[in-house]
């Protein structure tokens, strides 16, 4: 449901939470402080990991790679944003474009590799996703007219 365009916001942060849960990029490694600042490396991982389950849910089924709906990764972000303790992992810009550069296989939360139409998606996502946190970031010090400008 977390990316149910028709679910509520407040469905759709319980059910990303659900599966960050689910996600070994979001364990607690060997016990350490819940409250520490993950370095950028392990940010990436976490991000990579989303864009990997949203490229496998986006993917299944017969549906073109071209009409995938990757915009409704935007809910991912929007959902992120308003969870405390993950509000920063889509303003990392670094860990971000890491995310996107080191290009991992998508996989599935068990380490099966999803194949190459979700590895394709998956990048397709990270690209929407730092898309939308850019865009979502300035929305939130800028006037609502800030991003429409000069967009003829």
């Amino acid at each position: 449901r977390c990316l149910a365009q028709d679910a509520p916001a407040a469905v759709q942060k319980d059910a990303l939470y659900f599966i960050l849960d689910q996600l070994e990029a979001f364990d607690d490694e060997d016990g350490e402080n819940e409250k520490a600042v993950p370095d950028e490396r392990k940010r990436a991982q976490q991000l990579d990991a989303i864009a990997s389950y949203a490229a496998h849910t986006l993917t299944n089924g017969p549906v073109p790679i071209d009409r995938i709906r990757v915009e409704a990764v935007d809910l991912l972000v929007k959902s992120l944003r308003e969870m405390p303790e993950h509000r920063g992992l889509v303003t990392d810009w670094s860990a971000m474009l890491r995310a996107i550069r080191d290009d991992n296989a998508a996989a599935t939360a068990h380490h099966v590799t999803a194949g190459d139409r979700a590895n394709v998606a998956k990048q397709r996502v990270l690209v929407r996703m730092l898309a939308c946190a850019a865009r979502e970031e300035v929305g939130s010090v800028a006037d609502a007219e800030f991003l429409h400008r000069g967009a003829d």
